[in-house]
């Protein structure tokens, strides 16, 4: 029952993202195109940022949701993730690429 309500709520936080241009929330970061994220990757200062805004983000999921990995990939396999997501997505943002490696790992997970 947990799972399929993590699972819901995970995808209740992308639809309402995707289907409202207000945000009903604030949100601090994450505003960065995947464009740029991709292009920036390998530059130290913004690939630091970056990677703390998704670490931040996912963590603050978890908790939110009381969420345990039974097998919880390592930070670089979440950052690999994020980048393929933004080279593949170019015109999202941040906020999407992590939302949606959040929600692969809340699958994953089940």
């Amino acid at each position: 029952m947990k799972k399929i309500s993590i699972t819901v709520f995970a995808t209740s936080l992308l639809l309402a993202t995707i289907s409202t241009q207000a945000q009903a929330w604030t949100r601090y970061g994450g505003e960065n195109s995947c464009g740029t994220v991709f292009e920036q990757k390998d530059e130290a200062t913004f690939a630091f940022q970056y990677k703390a805004w998704v670490f931040g983000f996912i963590s603050a999921a978890n908790e939110m949701t009381q969420t345990t990995y039974s097998d919880a990939p390592d930070g670089g396999g979440i950052w690999q993730a994020i980048i393929l997501h933004c080279q593949n997505n170019p015109l999202n943002n941040l906020y999407d690429a992590t939302v949606e490696v959040w929600v692969q790992l809340l699958q994953r997970n089940q």
